[in-house]
C-alpha cells in the first residue's frame, strides 16, 4: 500500500538537466562489511571526506538496530517517481520508501528545476491515527555527506527504542549523496577514481620520517597540489550542481519533509495536526540542527544536536577547534590497557600507562623509517591468483589512520587495535591481513568481467565506497569561506602547526579536511544567517531564541566534537533555550559512551522538552551529567540504575558503532 501527503508544488515542474541526473538505484551493495563483537560494525576508509554504504538492508547481522533480511529483495530506487507528494513505497522490511521533489534553488522560484529527495521511514508503532503518536524525528548521521538512508536501515529500530515508540523515525540521503539527485561525481568512470585513490596510498602528512622544514614543504606541495587538481576536477565534472548543496539548502528540505509528514493529520475533533521540527542529529548533523534553529526559530519542537561541532569554525572552513581532546583520548587507550592487563590488551606492557605509550612510540618510530613488507587477502570482488595474498606495505600512515579511526569507538575499537598493534610489532607479512579489511585501509581495484551496453535507458549504477565521499568535500567546502587562490603550502603549514599543538595524536591527520577545500571555487548560493558566521556568541538579547530549548549533547572526551564545544555553543542561545546533557566517557557522540542514564534523558527530552540546567563544570549528580557505563577493555561498570532507562545502553551502543564509522571514515565526522 502506498500512503501519500501532499505539497503545495506543481508536480509537472521540470526535470533536471541530464548532468544533475545521477541516481543509484539498485539495492544490491558491494561495500566490504565486517561483524564484529555483537552487532555489526563497518570500518571506513581514510581519505578527505566521509561516506557510509549506501544500502545496508541485505547485509546485516543480528545486532540491535540491524534490518531484516526478509525485505522485499527486488525494492529498487528507480521504481519510484519522483513527486512533491509525499509518497511512501514499501521497501526493506517494515519500513517505507519515497523520493520528494522539491524545488532546487530555494532562493530563486524562477528556477523550475528540482532536487529528488530520497527518504526512508521506520512506521510507530501506534498508528498515525493515535492521539498519542509523537510524530516523526528526523535524523542526520554526520559526515558532511552521510546517507541517512542507510543509517536509518542500520539502526532505525534502535534509535526508535531509545526514543520510544510512538515516534516515527525517518531519515534522507542529503542533496549530493547516494540516492538523492543531484548525486555528486568527480571522475568519469570507476575505475578512474580507484586509480587516483590508489595513488594517495592513504598517506598522512609527516609520514617521510624527516622533519626538516624543507622536507615537510616537499611532502606538503604534493598534497597541495593533489588537492587542487582534485578540487577543479570536481568542480568541472559537476557544474552548478554544487551551488545548490549547501547546509542552508538541506535545512529548508528538512522543512518541507516534516511539513509533509504533518500534512492531512487530525484530531479526533478534525481539527489538523501538527509539531514543529524533531530532531536528533549527530557531529556535522549538529551544524545541520543548529542552523535550523537559526532560520526557523518558532519551528523548533526538538532538536538534540549530539557530538557539536561550532557553526563559526565549520562555515569559515577553519576546521581548528575539533581536537582539543583528541590526545585525552588517546591517554585512555594507555590507562584502561595498563589496568586491563596482558590477558585483556594484547598491546599491554610495563606497570604504568606510560610504559604503553612507550611501546606504541617506539613502533610507530620504527615503521615510519623501514615500513613492513607484507602481504593482504584481497576478497569480495577483487581479482586475486594462487592464494589470494596480494603483496603491500604496512606503513606508517596505514597505523595512524587505524589509530584515528579506533579513537572514535574505544569501547569496541580499542581492544582490536591493541591486536593489530601486537601483530605489525612481530613484522609478520601477514600480521596485517587479518585487520585490512576491518579498517578498510586499503583500497582495491576492481574490474567487472564485462559490463552491459550503454543504452541510455540503464539506470546509473550506485556510488561505490569512494564515489560516495565525493559528496563530502562538495557540501563542506562549498558551505565554508574559500581559502584564498594566494595561500601557499608554506602557508598551510603554519596551520598544520596549530593542529598539532592540539593533537599530536590526529593533527596531521585532521589537517586534511581543509586541504581538500584548497583549490574549490563551487560555493554554496544560499549563506547561513550571520549569526552562526561571527567567531564569539553575540550579546544577550541577540542570540538564538527558538520556540523550544535545544538539547546539546557530548561525551567529556570526544576526539573530534570536544565537549567545550558544546558549552561554548550554549551561549549562542538566549537562557534557557538550550541545555547541555554531558555523558562521561570517550568516544565520539554519547552513543559511543552508551548509558542508561543517556538514554532515559533522552526519551524524556524529546517526550516534555526541558532541558538541563546548569554551567560547564556541573558534573557530581547534576541533572546534566550521567556516569560512565563501561570501560574500553574493564567492562561494564556498576553504577545506580536508572530504571526508566534500563536495557537501552545497547540501543545506544548500536547506534554509536554506526556512528563512529560515518565520524572515523576518512575525516568527515
Amino acid at each position: 500500500m502506498e500512503t501519500t501527503t501532499a505539497i503545495s508544488k506543481d508536480e509537472n515542474s521540470p526535470r533536471l538537466s541530464p548532468l544533475m541526473d545521477r541516481m543509484s538505484y539498485s539495492t544490491r551493495s558491494r561495500r566490504r562489511v565486517v561483524l564484529l563483537g555483537i552487532g555489526t560494525v563497518v570500518m571506513a576508509a581514510f581519505y578527505t571526506a566521509s561516506w557510509v554504504p549506501w544500502d545496508m538492508s541485505q547485509r546485516h547481522g543480528a545486532g540491535p538496530g540491524d534490518v531484516s533480511k526478509e525485505g522485499p529483495r527486488d525494492f529498487s530506487w528507480g521504481s519510484i517517481t519522483p513527486s512533491t507528494k509525499l509518497t511512501y513505497h514499501p521497501c526493506y522490511s517494515g519500513y517505507q520508501c519515497a523520493r520528494l521533489s522539491v524545488p532546487l534553488d530555494h532562493i530563486d522560484s524562477t528556477n523550475p528545476n528540482q532536487a529528488h529527495i530520497a527518504i526512508v521511514k521506520l512506521p510507530a508503532a501506534i498508528p498515525e491515527s493515535d492521539p498519542s503518536w509523537g510524530g516523526p524525528i528526523l535524523l542526520n548521521p554526520g559526515g558532511p555527506g552521510g546517507s541517512g538512508v542507510a543509517f536509518a536501515l542500520q539502526v532505525g529500530s534502535a534509535i526508535q527504542k531509545i526514543v520510544g515508540g510512538k515516534y516515527s523515525i525517518i531519515s534522507f540521503d542529503p542533496r549530493g549523496v547516494n540516492n538523492t539527485i543531484p548525486q555528486i561525481s568527480c571522475f568519469a568512470h570507476p575505475v578512474e577514481r580507484k586509480v587516483w585513490h590508489v595513488k594517495s596510498g592513504g598517506r598522512v602528512l609527516n609520514s617521510t620520517g624527516e622533519s626538516g622544514l624543507d622536507s615537510q614543504l616537499v611532502e606538503l606541495g604534493e598534497f597541495y597540489a593533489r588537492a587542487a587538481i582534485l578540487a577543479r576536477r570536481c568542480n568541472e565534472e559537476n557544474g552548478q550542481n554544487v551551488a545548490y548543496l549547501g547546509t542552508p539548502s538541506t535545512a529548508r528540505d528538512m522543512r518541507i519533509i516534516k511539513a509533509a509528514e504533518w500534512e492531512g493529520k487530525v484530531d479526533n475533533k478534525g481539527r489538523p495536526r501538527t509539531k514543529g521540527l524533531q530532531y536528533w542529529g549527530f557531529s556535522y548533523g549538529s551544524v545541520l540542527g543548529i542552523t535550523y534553529a537559526a532560520m526557523f526559530p518558532d519551528d523548533v519542537e526538538r532538536i538534540v544536536v549530539d557530538g557539536v561541532v561550532k557553526p563559526p569554525d565549520y562555515y569559515a572552513i577553519g576546521w581548528n577547534t575539533n581536537l582539543y581532546d583528541t590526545d585525552t583520548v588517546m591517554d585512555s587507550f594507555y590507562e584502561y590497557c595498563s589496568l586491563a592487563g596482558p590477558l585483556r590488551c594484547f598491546f599491554h606492557t610495563g606497570k604504568t600507562p606510560q610504559d604503553v605509550r612507550g611501546r606504541l612510540e617506539r613502533l610507530l618510530d620504527s615503521v615510519k623509517r623501514d615500513p613492513i613488507p607484507a602481504v593482504l587477502r584481497y576478497q569480495n570482488g577483487a581479482i586475486t591468483w594462487g592464494n589470494g595474498l596480494q603483496p603491500d606495505l604496512i606503513t606508517y600512515s596505514d597505523l595512524k589512520n587505524i589509530i584515528f579511526i579506533a579513537l572514535y569507538q574505544p569501547l569496541t575499537r580499542f581492544p582490536i587495535l591493541a591486536r593489530l598493534l601486537a601483530a605489525v610489532e612481530t613484522r609478520s607479512p601477514t600480521a596485517l591481513a587479518d585487520y585490512a579489511a576491518m579498517f578498510d585501509i586499503k583500497p582495491l581495484i576492481t574490474c567487472p568481467a564485462s559490463s552491459p551496453p550503454d543504452t541510455g535507458s540503464t539506470p546509473p549504477s550506485p556510488p561505490d565506497d569512494l564515489h560516495a565521499r565525493e559528496a563530502t568535500p562538495a557540501i563542506l567546502c562549498g558551505d565554508g569561506t574559500p581559502i584564498p587562490s594566494t595561500m601557499t603550502p608554506r602557508d598551510f603549514l603554519g596551520y598544520i602547526s596549530e593542529l598539532r599543538k592540539q593533537s599530536t595524536t590526529s593533527g596531521d591527520v585532521w589537517s586534511q579536511i581543509r586541504l581538500s577545500c584548497v583549490g574549490w571555487n563551487g560555493q554554496a548560493k544560499e549563506k547561513p544567517p550571520s549569526i552562526l558566521t561571527q567567531p564569539t556568541a553575540p550579546p544577550p538579547g541577540k542570540r538564538l531564541k527558538p520556540r523550544n530549548p535545544v538539547l546539546l549533547v557530548s561525551t567529556d572526551r570526544d576526539p573530534a566534537t570536544p565537549v567545550r564545544n558544546a558549552w561554548e555553543m550554549k551561549d549562542w542561545f538566549e537562557d534557557g533555550k538550550a541545555g547541555v546533557l554531558v555523558q562521561e566517557g570517550v568516544g565520539h557522540c554519547s552513543v559511543n559512551s552508551p548509558s542508561e542514564c543517556a538514554a532515559a534523558k533522552l526519551r524524556a527530552y524529546f517526550d516534555d522538552g526541558k532541558v538541563p540546567k546548569g554551567e560547564a563544570g556541573d558534573r557530581v549528580k547534576g541533572e546534566g551529567w550521567c556516569e560512565m557505563h563501561m570501560r574500553p577493555f574493564l567492562g561494564r561498570i556498576e553504577a545506580q540504575g536508572h530504571r526508566e532507562g534500563e536495557g537501552l545502553a545497547e540501543s545506544m551502543e548500536a547506534v554509536g558503532r554506526v556512528v563512529a564509522h560515518l565520524g572515523s571514515a576518512g575525516l568527515g565526522f
